[in-house]
């Protein structure tokens, strides 16, 4: 079960993340590759995490953010740009409209990202009791 429900997901990758063809080759793509929350010992990994997410950063500088659970498939559509607060840097994600995918502790609209290093992004959900959220760059959107 749990492999039909993988190769589900990358079919639903690829037809999501290449909807616009003049954005496919031009953008990043990271997928959510790790979640704990504040207890020890809560972290999981792959299949085993609630959900499976993605976001495509198109070089136009727009995203899609989507979510796969076994259930459902909820997408979210934006802005996005890099911003540097108190000498980090941050990716700013900024939604078109009001969205489950939301990751934050405002209530906003706005959804900011940790640039851990060149591969690899942290959510910032968890100042706020939501879990850490870790995603990491992995092919060109598109091109699974």
């Amino acid at each position: 079960m749990k492999n039909h429900f993988l190769i589900g997901l990358f079919v639903c990758l690829f037809i999501s993340c290449s909807r616009n063809e003049e954005l496919t080759n031009n953008g990043e793509y990271y997928a959510l590759i790790k979640m704990s929350g504040s207890i020890a010992g809560s972290e999981t990994t792959g299949e085993d995490m609630e959900w499976q997410e993605t976001i495509c950063l198109y070089s136009n500088n727009t995203f899609t953010k989507i979510r796969f659970t076994e259930d459902e498939k909820i997408e979210a559509f934006g802005s996005y740009s890099k911003k540097i607060i108190e000498s980090e840097e941050f990716v700013e994600l900024v939604y078109d409209i009001d969205n489950s995918l939301i990751a934050n502790y405002t209530g906003n609209l706005i959804e900011h990202l940790i640039v851990l290093d060149d591969y690899s992004l942290q959510g910032t959900w968890s100042y706020c009791d939501g879990p850490v959220l870790e995603y990491s760059k992995a092919i060109l959107c598109g091109t699974i």
